[in-house]
């Protein structure tokens, strides 16, 4: 009896406390949660690039929350702020790295900055996994001789930045043609102290209509504006600017039209901290002057209002979602009554495991239509939407609930017949 105990005793499993408590979980790569807007985020790119780490679809399961915030530059490029959020194991980690892609540059030189980026913020996190043994750093040095001093390039244009633009459409059918035709020039210049805009754009659009009589409907709509703008920045929050602009409008019954305002503007957050969040207060008074097409329904060709506008807006990015919002109000002081009131927001939710909410709406109370043609229009000029008609409200609004559920993990990439289209069905449900 004695020896068969010995024997169990010799054969049974030896167990061992785990190092750091009886419950230590087992090490393994980092659990990353990717919160990137589709629009600039190519998701397969860096679960490929970026192999020494797992990414998963479920926040509440990662080790690190990945949050990626953009913000367009003065040059007309886009600054990506990368921030690193510690979760679980990790709680009380965060780093903030910056990736700032050109102007005009490729989709594929952006996706390699923005992961290249990804991967000096994830390599503290990865040490502490099994992936550290197979990690290595590489340094691109630069071509400067040795012991040379790097200065700080000379900027010929001195931060302007110019773009020119056009763009043509043209379809139609057997019965219908349409075309449009738009151009633009823009210049502007942007520095921490003064930001400097000025632009001007036109279009044309022509629609033509053939009937079984024989007879032809033609449609044509016509606009230009030109713009400037000049902010001056007083610390992380106070702003100033002077602003106005030209132009015309066919739609507007506007021959004519011009305007300039002064505004002032507080930030509650410090600007330092746009990409993320914001919330501002803005107050603008100024003044606007049209010449009409046609006479309008108060008997005016031509006129100049003084006008008043306040603005509050709030944008913020958060682990949990999303939410943007805006209220404005806008006066014509030589009549009270003549005003636009409107609010519009947007939220995007992490409800819970799995389940995402969307919603937006929109509405405001429109009084300051000064110019709505007196003459009617007729049946083709409504349907065709060639003509402004008056209006008392707009409204829009949209929902959207949707639930994801099954493995956690999203490192396989597998692009095999994607564009040939799909033919499944979706787990997204909208109202």
């Amino acid at each position: 009896m004695r020896s068969l105990l010995l024997a169990a005793l010799l054969l049974a499993p030896v167990c061992l406390p785990a190092q750091g408590g009886q419950n230590a979980e087992p090490p393994r790569r980092p659990r990353v949660y990717l919160d990137c807007p589709d629009d600039y985020c190519d998701t397969n790119y860096y679960v490929t690039e970026i192999p020494f780490v797992d990414f998963i679809r479920e926040r509440t399961d990662a080790d690190v929350h990945l949050l990626v915030t953009s913000l367009a530059t003065g040059s007309g490029g886009t600054s990506y702020t990368l921030t690193f959020i510690g979760v679980g194991r990790h709680q009380g980690r965060g780093d903030t790295l910056t990736a700032n892609i050109a102007p005009n540059s490729s989709e594929v030189a952006r996706r390699r900055e923005i992961g290249r980026v990804m991967k000096l913020g994830l390599v503290r996190y990865a040490m502490e996994s099994p992936a550290a043994p197979l990690l290595s750093l590489a340094y691109a040095a630069p071509s400067v001789a040795p012991g040379a001093a790097v200065t700080s390039r000379h900027d010929p244009w001195n931060f302007w930045v110019f773009r020119v633009g056009g763009t043509s459409n043209l379809g139609g059918e057997s019965e219908s043609r349409r075309a449009s035709y738009s151009g633009s020039l823009s210049a502007r210049r942007t520095t921490e102290d003064l930001k400097l805009s000025f632009s001007a754009s036109g279009s044309y659009n022509e629609s033509r209509y053939s009937f079984s009589d024989g007879s032809e409907s033609f449609f044509a709509l016509r606009s230009y504006s030109n713009t400037f703008r000049a902010v001056k920045s007083y610390g992380q929050h106070w702003s100033a600017g002077l602003s106005g602009g030209a132009g015309a409008s066919d739609y507007n019954n506007q021959k004519f039209y011009g305007n300039a305002f002064a505004s002032a503007e507080y930030n509650f957050f410090p600007w330092s901290d746009a990409t993320r969040n914001q919330f501002v207060a803005i107050y603008a008074l100024g003044a606007r002057h049209f010449r009409y097409t046609d006479e309008t329904i108060y008997f005016q060709t031509e006129e100049t209002r003084p006008q008043q506008q306040a603005i509050l807006a709030t944008s913020m990015r958060q682990t949990w979602g999303s939410v943007n919002g805006q209220a404005s109000f806008s006066q014509y002081l030589h009549d009270l009554s003549k005003y636009n009131m409107g609010v519009s927001g947007s939220v995007d939710l992490r409800l819970a495991k799995g389940f995402s909410l969307s919603l937006f709406a929109s509405a405001s109370k429109v009084h300051d239509q000064l110019y709505i043609a007196a003459a009617g229009l007729s049946r083709d000029e409504v349907l065709t939407q060639q003509r402004s008609r008056a209006t008392a409200y707009q409204y829009s609004a949209f929902v959207s609930l949707s639930y994801t559920f099954g493995s956690l993990l999203s490192n396989i990439v597998n692009p095999r017949l994607d564009n040939l289209g799909s033919g499944g069905t979706n787990v997204v449900i909208y109202f």
